[in-house]
């Protein structure tokens, strides 16, 4: 049975909107919260085992919303939270909601919280690249990517001849040739879930933001000789990210 874990980064701050009143994912775009939209998807796809919640900033908040909203989401076996009490980036995120997944034999699927349009057919997409493939030889790690203009702000992914994935470099980091490729990270990533839980903990801290960056488990990977796909999100707007009012203003426009 293709069955999937999630795990949903519900934990940011908002730093860049400037509200400290409440957690980024409850800003509504087009009249609903953001984490209700995430949850909205979730509820049309059959095929979820576990979803952990991550939380952090006025976490209470985001874990009462859930509950409140977490009828719709009938086909989870369980609905869990996390806490992450320090914003310590998508790798420290993870790292405190391995522990709910890390010996299930179904992959798990990381994604933001803060992506209101996320939809199920990419999350569909993902699963069908992960179990299509033979159970010796499935990826342990899927990237989600998007075409991106010369000026965003998505990580640019550095692939190989053969089109498999070598790095996924952050902005602040990239060179001027990295930063002129037009493949983008969403944020999104399928893994193999032992893997995961055995990987987490060889992410070092990035000497420039002081962060753990889940992307760099893309490296430890290739490392050990595995190759990384990339899939493209099913639909551009799968990609939208909020981090800015241009950003909120852009989800309520689309």
């Amino acid at each position: 049975m293709k069955k999937v874990n999630l795990i949903v980064l519900a934990g940011g701050k908002g730093i860049r909107l400037n509200v400290k009143a409440r957690p980024k994912v409850l800003f509504e775009v087009k009249g609903k919260p953001m984490i209700g939209r995430i949850l909205k998807t979730m509820s049309k796809i059959a095929e979820i085992n576990k979803i952990i919640f991550v939380v952090g900033f006025r976490g209470q908040m985001v874990i009462d919303y859930i509950k409140s909203e977490k009828r719709k989401i009938k086909s989870a076996k369980a609905v869990e939270f996390a806490w992450q009490r320090r914003q310590l980036g998508t790798g420290h995120a993870t790292l405190k909601a391995i522990s709910y997944v890390k010996n299930s034999p179904f992959p798990t699927i990381v994604l933001n919280g803060d992506h209101p349009y996320f939809g199920g057919k990419t999350i569909k997409n993902l699963l069908n690249k992960f179990y299509q493939a033979m159970a010796e030889n499935r990826p342990k790690i899927i990237i989600t990517e998007t075409q991106i203009d010369k000026n965003s702000n998505f990580g640019r992914i550095i692939k190989d001849r053969d089109s498999n994935v070598i790095k996924v470099v952050e902005v602040k980091n990239a060179t001027a040739t990295e930063f002129k490729i037009r493949q983008g990270n969403v944020g999104t990533y399928l893994f193999d879930t032992r893997w995961l839980g055995e990987n987490l903990s060889k992410i070092k801290k990035d000497k420039i933001s002081g962060e753990y960056y889940l992307t760099d488990l893309v490296g430890i990977a290739v490392a050990q000789g595995e190759k990384v796909p990339a899939a493209p999100v099913a639909r551009r707007i799968d990609a939208i990210g909020i981090n800015t009012f241009d950003d909120l203003q852009q989800a309520q426009n689309t």
